[in-house]
């Protein structure tokens, strides 16, 4: 099963974009074959053995993974799916979780719904004076 590295087509990418070019370059093997496993079933639906890969195809279908899951739901998504595969890469998957979380955050404050004035505390008044 050959695995070819998908263009990025999603904003913000760089980053991933080259980080991925090297995982699919790379000599060693970055993710162990039980975690590669587990991350592409949970964003792909795919079950795929990898137990008898040789390093350059599990590092493809890591890179694969990764862009297409930053293809269709973001650069964030990727970073997020590269650290489940990776937990070790440097990037720890609770940061991504609090990453995620905030970003959700920004894009529903973003949809500017109105918002209705929260009453406040007469004590909190004394901390502005």
């Amino acid at each position: 099963m050959g695995f070819q590295l998908p263009d990025i087509t999603c904003q913000f990418a760089v980053g991933l974009e080259a980080a991925t070019q090297a995982i699919y370059d790379a000599k060693l093997e970055i993710a162990e074959p039980s975690t590669l496993f587990k991350v592409v079933e949970q964003y792909t639906g795919r079950n795929i053995d990898f137990g008898a890969f040789d390093i350059a195809q599990k590092n493809a279908a890591l890179a694969s993974t990764i862009r297409e899951v930053a293809n269709e739901r973001g650069w964030l998504a990727g970073w997020r799916c590269l650290t489940e595969a990776c937990p070790n890469c440097g990037i720890h998957k609770d940061l991504m979780d609090d990453r995620m979380f905030f970003f959700d955050a920004f894009l529903l404050s973003s949809l500017q719904l109105p918002l209705r004035p929260l009453p406040l505390h007469p004590l909190l008044l004394l901390c502005f004076f």
